[in-house]
């Protein structure tokens, strides 16, 4: 072995060019003995090795492999330093990404039968006592340079694709547990989700801000669809299936609990309104609806003071108590008959739209008197009451007096389904 010569060093073979004086491959030491790599080699930025990563980008891409068996890996590694170090993945200003295309993609086909396997794993282990430490976080910033219509922070669509023969029994789209494992210390609150505060310290803020919106869940061949489920609650010393600390409001407007109150409880929607004037001079032996401008109260804009000031809008669809009363002034009309109130539904020129009806002699009397009427009607969208009154007589007018506020009052309370 032509190594393990002894003096090899020496002279020995004067038909060879001895290259010590007069030719260096390194920069220091013995001459003729290495080659340095940076010294005696040309071309040395070439991408001759196609085999290992050229940190400055090749043409065509690369792909980098950690292993050749089975369930290999390649592991990355931010420093060497014993403080560790960090990672980034693209950093890049980039334009022209297609739709369905990513900055950062994962996108293995992944077969097996293994329990809870997955694509993309965060699985760090935090130590030391760092405030509000987080296993994951994306804080995307928008800034188009045009109008756009959606911007969304996170998004999360599974897809299920069963072939013929094959159920997948339970297809769940965000999946997301809290999970106690230590047999020490403790944990004071625990939030499986937590939607907190927006934050907007300068100018910009949403004209509506919803902390979850559900979206409509039922498609055509679904047999049932929940916008939200809470499954009963058990284990712990109280259970309950939602915490509601603010009042609840229904599309249609009506508000279904109270902040003030120590209860859940459902608000009934209703109104009591009354006459701010006289109504006068109204025409004898004719149905005339009663105007009311003014309120006692109004829960969910059932009367308007201006607009139909006549009518109470019932918004939801079920049974309502409906109440009047009246009290008439018919000292203008010839020989009066008779005094009544009534309650229209819709104007009550249909059938089924005349109810409450009360009618009292006035035969006789000089001055005027009072009539009452309540009654429970089945309304659907929309419908609408009136009150409406009659004097009858030979004739004359008569007038809806208001001596007193809320003598004549009209008002109408939900009372369920």
């Amino acid at each position: 072995d032509h190594g393990a010569l002894s003096g090899l060093l020496d002279d020995d073979h004067t038909q060879y060019r001895l290259e010590s004086a007069d030719h260096s491959h390194q920069t220091t030491g013995a001459q003729a003995g290495t080659l340095d790599h940076g010294a005696a080699l040309t071309g040395l930025s070439d991408d001759d090795h196609t085999q290992y990563l050229l940190l400055l980008g090749r043409a065509s891409g690369q792909t980098a492999i950690g292993g050749t068996a089975s369930l290999e890996t390649l592991a990355l590694q931010g420093s060497s330093h014993a403080d560790g170090g960090k990672i980034t993945l693209n950093s890049d200003t980039i334009t022209g990404l297609v739709e369905d295309a990513a900055a950062v993609m994962v996108n293995p086909t992944i077969s097996t039968t293994s329990v809870n396997v997955a694509a993309f794993a965060v699985k760090p282990t935090f130590t030391g006592a760092a405030t509000s430490p987080q296993g994951f976080l994306a804080l995307p910033t928008f800034q188009p340079s045009a109008s756009i219509a959606t911007t969304l922070g996170f998004i999360g669509i599974a897809k299920a694709e069963t072939p013929a023969g094959v159920t997948i029994t339970s297809h769940i789209g965000y999946y997301g547990r809290s999970d106690y494992a230590g047999t020490t210390g403790a944990v004071t609150s625990g939030y499986t989700m937590y939607i907190a505060t927006p934050d907007a310290p300068s100018t910009l803020k949403p004209g509506t801000q919803y902390g979850i919106n559900i979206e409509n869940q039922g498609l055509s061949g679904m047999t049932t669809a929940y916008g939200l489920r809470i499954a009963p609650q058990s284990g712990a010393t109280t259970n309950i299936g939602a915490l509601i600390e603010a009042n609840v409001k229904h599309a249609s407007g009506v508000t279904f609990a109270m902040l003030s109150q120590n209860r859940f409880r459902h608000l009934n929607s209703m109104a009591s309104v009354y006459q701010a004037a006289d109504q006068n001079t109204i025409t004898v032996n004719v149905w005339t609806a009663l105007t009311f401008g003014a309120e006692l109260f109004d829960t969910d804009g059932l009367h308007d003071n201006v607009t139909n000031p006549t009518r109470l809008t019932l918004p939801l669809v079920g049974k309502w108590l409906v109440f009047g009363a009246l009290y008439n002034d018919y000292t203008n009309i010839t020989l009066p008959a008779q005094q009544g109130i009534r309650i229209h539904l819709n104007g009550g020129a249909g059938a089924n739209q005349l109810f409450g009806y009360n009618l009292a002699s006035a035969a006789g009397a000089t001055t005027g008197g009072i009539a009452t009427s309540a009654i429970i009607v089945t309304t659907a969208v929309t419908d609408y009451v009136e009150l409406a009154a009659i004097i009858t007589g030979t004739g004359g007018t008569w007038d809806a007096d208001n001596i007193a506020t809320g003598i004549t009052n009209f008002g109408a309370a939900y009372i369920g389904e």
